[in-house]
């Protein structure tokens, strides 16, 4: 229900073992400033942003992260046009990093590229969203998947829990 609904986030935590290798990223390409420090703690954020707007970045020594059951994969950064996706990837492209090309996920475009920190981060349209193949009033009802995945609903829904949707 409305009442239980996740509505926003506060912020992420990054963990890095040098501030050097995600700073640039963070001021030059998504518009984030440094707002605290305390310690190994750094706080940014995105002026004038309502949504995630605060970024915590952590420097601790310490081995990379590994892929694996429990660990977050990437964080996915807003992209508010098509256009201005093609912007924050030129301008990651500038700072001699490789992002992918703009890959069509059906409900949002993505561009994803390797951080100097090791952090995969996603550059993503807002749209066409959610509504592309739904109506806003039967959202979350049933398994909704793009085209490309169709062919393969049978396998994913076989691994899927099922889902009380009455409580």
């Amino acid at each position: 229900t409305a009442e239980y609904a996740i509505r926003n986030f506060d912020s992420a935590r990054l963990t890095v073992s040098s501030l050097e290798l995600i700073e640039p990223l963070l001021t030059q390409v998504l518009g984030y400033e440094l707002v605290e420090h305390k310690e190994n703690l750094y706080l940014f954020a995105v002026p004038d942003m309502t949504r995630a707007a605060y970024l915590e970045v952590e420097v601790a020594a310490g081995p990379l992260g590994a892929t694996g059951a429990g660990t977050v994969h990437h964080i996915a950064f807003t992209a508010t046009t098509e256009d201005h996706q093609l912007q924050l990837r030129d301008t990651v492209m500038s700072l001699g990093l490789h992002p992918t090309t703009v890959i069509d996920r059906y409900y949002f475009k993505s561009v994803y590229f390797r951080t100097p920190a090791g952090i995969l981060f996603e550059l993503a349209t807002e749209g066409p969203g959610f509504t592309a193949d739904e109506k806003e009033a039967v959202l979350g009802q049933k398994l909704a998947l793009p085209p490309f995945l169709e062919d393969q609903r049978e396998d994913i829904e076989a691994t899927l829990p099922p889902i009380n949707l009455h409580g």
